[in-house]
């Protein structure tokens, strides 16, 4: 068991691309991750000397971490900005107005929503957003093109706080 190799990537440690892709096959990523996690499983050395469980422990903890970056995409794009020298912080703010607009009136329609009709539209409406934004992603990362795939990435993470915001009023609510 070896330790977790300094400057190697979650691409390296799952095996799943020689160079680092937002382009990931998730079926996959599980499946690597799945056969990585069960050579270096801590249970697997539970009766072996110290130092090696210590080391299957550390390089299960990295494997997981890998897999829960690479498998979502905003993750993934943040991962990927960083490892490009791009910071995408959580106070990040936005200089696109329309975008700004759209989650202002989407989360006002939400917090207006009487049913559960005109959250699933607003849903719906989202996960299309959703969508299209992850392709241009694709797109900016295939291109290189890093101010894209910052501005896609602050983009996304507008769209995946508003999902979050559906679900929200969904607990609330019930579904109703």
């Amino acid at each position: 068991m070896q330790p977790v190799q300094p400057g190697s990537t979650y691409f390296d440690a799952l095996g799943v691309s020689d160079q680092p892709t937002f382009d990931v096959d998730v079926k996959e990523l599980r499946r690597m991750f799945l056969r990585s996690q069960q050579r270096v499983h801590p249970d697997t050395y539970a009766t072996g000397e110290d130092r090696e469980r210590q080391l299957a422990e550390q390089q299960s903890a990295w494997l997981n971490r890998a897999y829960h970056t690479l498998r979502e995409p905003l993750a993934r794009a943040q991962y990927l900005l960083q490892l490009h020298g791009v910071d995408v912080t959580e106070t990040e703010s936005v200089a696109d107005p329309e975008l700004l607009m759209t989650v202002m009136e989407e989360r006002e329609r939400i917090d207006d929503a009487t049913d559960a009709t005109e959250v699933r539209d607003v849903f719906q409406a989202n996960e299309d957003r959703i969508r299209e934004t992850i392709t241009m992603l694709g797109d900016a990362f295939r291109a290189n093109n890093w101010i894209s795939a910052h501005a896609l990435t602050v983009r996304l993470k507008y769209w995946y706080r508003l999902r979050a915001a559906v679900r929200t009023w969904e607990d609330e609510h019930g579904g109703k």
